[in-house]
């Protein structure tokens, strides 16, 4: 049961390979991009999942390299893929697996209501 499991989750590695990632939750980008490809931010979206398909992170330095304006904290990614999108991923570095947790945008969170009294009171 458990070598069945780790190939559902390994990258099968050639002579010319390098380490891969593993991506889950790529369903999200395209739920987000909603198949409108004159979208910019669509667009930005399928350029985004393509680029973490060719990652090969090893440590939070690689994401930083990749992504210089993301905000990195550890294992959870916030790459800005536009002026009003973003995309939020934790990264497993160990196990090279990348999940992506979300695609906002600001116009969306910063219409999310509050929690108990609210900033006013």
């Amino acid at each position: 049961m458990r070598s069945r499991m780790w190939n559902q989750f390994s990258c099968a590695t050639t002579a010319g390979m390098q380490r891969c990632m593993k991506i889950m939750g790529t369903l999200r980008l395209a739920s987000a991009a909603g198949g409108r490809s004159t979208d910019a931010n669509a667009r930005a979206l399928g350029a985004l999942c393509a680029e973490l398909i060719d990652a090969s992170w090893k440590s939070v330095e690689d994401v930083r390299a990749a992504y210089p304006s993301a905000l990195v904290d550890g294992a959870n990614v916030t790459i800005v893929v536009g002026p009003q999108c973003f995309v939020r991923l934790v990264v497993n570095y160990s196990t090279s697996i990348i999940l992506i947790v979300g695609v906002d945008s600001v116009a969306r969170t910063e219409q999310r209501p509050t929690r108990g009294r609210g900033k006013a009171n």
